[in-house]
């Protein structure tokens, strides 16, 4: 039929204008996606607009667990990693849906674990979806053999070495559209529903989405979705160790702990809430699972007590050296002063400023920076209230340096002020023309509907 026709390739259907090449891939049709990939011109799957191919056909490569395919196609155009297919779905959506693609979400016995664990890690420039020859299987298994009691690996069954070729190609996959998170707009995260995305992942158990995402952009700690809960607080309400086990790669950062979500609930609360019933019903009888949730709640109250103990010296540091009382609409003044001089007596005013720049990672002084920018960013938030600091955590998730959460904090207060001179000024006009109407002073009526006309409704 193509040597009649070359152009039968390019037709669209009528149903949903796909072509040949994506229908191949929605039922999965290896040698056929192998034979129309090489005679469909690559054009037709870059991302154009009223035209989604590409995108649907990455989706449908993903979905059969074609990854290496898909991270060919994602190679040549980046770009469809977050473009919208048909069905109105993403990439990174099914990847975050489909557990199984990871080790994570594959609930292997303990001796399909230990087998797994003897298969040497693949990397990405070994990935081939042939199989390699006996020489390459003895020289990559070398070190697997001495630390597993010597097992050769054409004794693992195949089934088990399929699977991990599958868990690194996906993985593979998932890296390469995650490494363009950070070069996104807030509002194309917000079409992609990336809150949402997050807690898909977290729900699933996909321990190495959420690992992945977080290496790719640590910042995604501080976002927060709807609700006014970051993925951690996820992590607790959906009974996921492992996820929330996370937070302890960082350090000083994890004084996101204390943060509050829009309904005032700090971890302890969260904690103290019943488990989902998928994860209750992991768990046989309910003496058992009284000490499951058991488990959680102690997990809950280390948190408050570090929270607490944290607060304490928090306490003592800002009352007593930093500032009399804590920022409020009526103190500004008074407490950016006090806070100036106490950066400025610690050495750390140049990076609130903006005097001392960020420098470059490799630049010598890019670690001091760093711990300037800490120590800063921490008296600011202490000095501040939790409803003032949670406020602008969920309107600036971003915020990692001091000088930014300074200039917020001036300018959320400069729209105060400026709506409450607003206030006043309508209040004062709207009083005078009240009164002119009282008194019948026809002039002065007069005079005010002309300088605001929209007064006469």
């Amino acid at each position: 039929m193509l040597q009649k026709n070359e152009d039968l390739v390019t037709i669209k259907n009528d149903n949903n204008g796909q072509i040949p090449l994506v229908m191949a891939s929605l039922y999965g049709h290896q040698e056929m996606i192998n034979y129309l990939s090489q005679q469909t011109p690559i054009d037709f799957l870059g991302p154009r607009t009223n035209d989604k191919n590409g995108a649907t056909h990455l989706n449908f490569l993903s979905t059969n667990d074609m990854y290496d395919k898909a991270l060919d196609l994602l190679k040549k155009y980046p770009q469809l990693g977050y473009a919208e297919d048909i069905h109105q779905n993403y990439a990174i959506k099914l990847l975050a849906n489909e557990p199984s693609a990871f080790l994570s979400g594959s609930k292997l016995g303990f001796w399909k674990q230990w087998l797994y664990s003897c298969v040497p890690n693949v990397h990405p420039g070994e990935m081939s979806s042939q199989e390699p020859n006996d020489e390459e299987n003895c020289q990559r298994s070398y070190n697997s053999e001495l630390n597993h009691g010597k097992i050769k690996r054409n004794k693992v069954p195949k089934s088990i070495k399929d699977l991990k070729m599958r868990h690194a190609k996906a993985l593979q996959l998932l890296k390469f559209i995650l490494k363009e998170i950070p070069t996104l707009s807030e509002e194309q995260l917000r079409n992609i529903g990336l809150d949402q995305v997050i807690y898909d992942a977290i729900k699933c158990g996909s321990f190495e989405f959420i690992e992945e995402l977080l290496t790719c952009n640590a910042v995604i700690i501080w976002r927060v979705d709807k609700k006014g809960r970051t993925l951690f607080a996820h992590g607790i309400t959906l009974r996921q160790e492992k996820i929330f086990n996370l937070i302890y790669r960082f350090g000083s950062r994890r004084r996101i702990l204390i943060m509050l979500d829009v309904f005032k609930n700090n971890y302890l609360h969260l904690a103290a809430k019943l488990s989902p019933s998928f994860q209750l019903d992991r768990v046989p009888g309910a003496a058992l699972q009284m000490q499951w949730e058991l488990q959680w709640f102690k997990v809950g109250v280390a948190i408050a007590n570090k929270s607490a103990a944290d607060g304490m010296a928090i306490t003592k540091t800002s009352g007593g050296d930093i500032v009399n009382e804590k920022r409020t609409e009526d103190n500004l003044e008074t407490w950016k002063e006090c806070l100036k001089n106490y950066l400025i007596g610690q050495g750390l005013w140049g990076v609130v400023s903006g005097d001392e720049p960020k420098p470059e990672e490799i630049d010598r002084n890019y670690k001091d920076w760093m711990k300037k920018n800490a120590l800063a960013l921490h008296a600011i938030q202490i000095s501040c209230e939790e409803d003032t600091i949670s406020y602008l955590m969920r309107r600036f998730p971003n915020i990692d340096s001091a000088k930014c959460m300074w200039d917020n904090l001036a300018d959320m207060q400069s729209e105060v002020t400026s709506y409450k001179e607003e206030a006043t000024s309508s209040i004062l006009e709207y009083s005078s023309l009240h009164m002119a109407v009282e008194q019948g002073d026809l002039n002065t009526v007069m005079g005010l509907l002309k300088r605001n006309p929209n007064d006469e409704s």
